[in-house]
């Protein structure tokens, strides 16, 4: 069986999409007997001797060194969109929320949505939204493309799982949607 390990920040949004991009690619080479795991890079590097290929984000690759080290085959994943593809997805949504939309960067972007959306709130503090639940603010609806940090949020909240909303480049590699915890 062909051991696979994915991983990401945080485990669940990007590796997700990873996880099945891989699932396509393993079955379009008639690979059948093939396990792959989702991980959090934070929690994963000493776990990782035991599989056959990792895939994370480029810029972790040297997390992975006691792997490498012990033939373990580490790939490294470029961003999927651009800048430019990125804001237009949030522009679209922008467009059909309306400015009432608070928009939650997450904790690592360095995109300025203040300036592209000027007519919104956005909150960019480096804050997990998982923080921000459990100090008690509560949204009674929530939006997100593939952050899994939503599953945290309170049962009553409503959340849209957009997946690949308005974006051929994603539906193209990922299909019109992604299996969701």
């Amino acid at each position: 069986m062909l051991k696979v390990l994915v991983s990401c920040a945080n485990g669940t949004g990007t590796s997700l999409m990873m996880k099945k991009t891989t699932e396509n690619v393993l079955k379009s080479l008639e690979i059948k007997d093939f396990d792959i795991q989702t991980c959090a890079l934070s929690g994963c590097e000493h776990s990782a001797v035991n599989y056959d290929i990792i895939f994370c984000p480029v810029n972790f690759i040297d997390m992975f060194k006691e792997a490498i080290d012990k033939g373990v085959k580490v790939i490294g994943i470029k961003n999927i969109l651009s800048e430019d593809e990125k804001i237009e997805i949030y522009k679209k949504i922008v467009k059909n929320v309306g400015s009432d939309l608070i928009i939650k960067t997450h904790p690592r972007e360095v995109t300025n949505y203040r300036q592209i959306f000027p007519e919104n709130i956005v909150y960019d503090k480096p804050v997990p939204l998982e923080l921000i639940s459990l100090v008690g603010i509560q949204f009674a609806e929530v939006y997100t493309l593939f952050s899994t940090a939503v599953l945290n949020l309170p049962n009553n909240t409503k959340v849209n799982w957009l997946g690949c909303y308005g974006c051929s480049k994603l539906k193209n590699k990922y299909g019109t949607s992604i299996d969701m915890p």
